[in-house]
């Protein structure tokens, strides 16, 4: 198992994957809404990563977070990350 049993539960809500040589994690509120967007968010990240797999990037293994926050205001929606 990669990731823990019942992650799902919570107020916030992980989804972790290496690609490329880094550990991926994007953080987000565990709701429907930004679970749906979220989730489709992560599936198009991962397939243009897929495309880049057969070359060399040069990217060192890391840990990289993507946080993202959801409001109904679209002003004060953020999207923020940070490696380690």
């Amino acid at each position: 198992m990669v990731d823990r049993p019942f992650g799902d539960l919570g107020a916030r809500r992980q989804e972790r994957w290496a690609a490329l040589g880094p550990t991926w994690s994007v953080n987000f509120d565990n709701t429907y809404v930004a679970t749906l967007l979220v989730k489709h968010f992560i599936a198009a990240l991962q397939i243009a990563f897929e495309s880049h797999a057969g070359r060399d990037l040069g990217i060192a293994p890391s840990h990289t977070t993507i946080d993202i926050a959801m409001s109904d205001d679209a002003e004060e929606t953020a999207v923020g990350s940070g490696g380690r």
